[in-house]
């Protein structure tokens, strides 16, 4: 991995880096997005459960990210 100046922009299990190409940049980007997605859903399963109480509904949510 190369040495930049300026803020390392990727990350991984092991920490932040500096990107050597836009693989690894999108590889972070995808990663991010995934745990965005998954705050997302787990808030939206939170908002659900606190107006819903304990009536058992099927509900589902799709949310798309662009």
């Amino acid at each position: 991995m190369a040495f930049l100046y300026g803020f390392p922009i990727c990350s991984d299990e092991t920490g932040y880096y500096y990107a050597d190409n836009q693989k690894e940049i999108n590889h972070t980007v995808c990663r991010l997005n995934e745990l965005v997605t998954k705050v997302s859903n787990a808030r939206t399963g939170l908002l659900f459960a606190s107006v819903l109480g304990e009536k058992e509904q099927t509900i589902e949510v799709t949310i798309k990210v662009k």
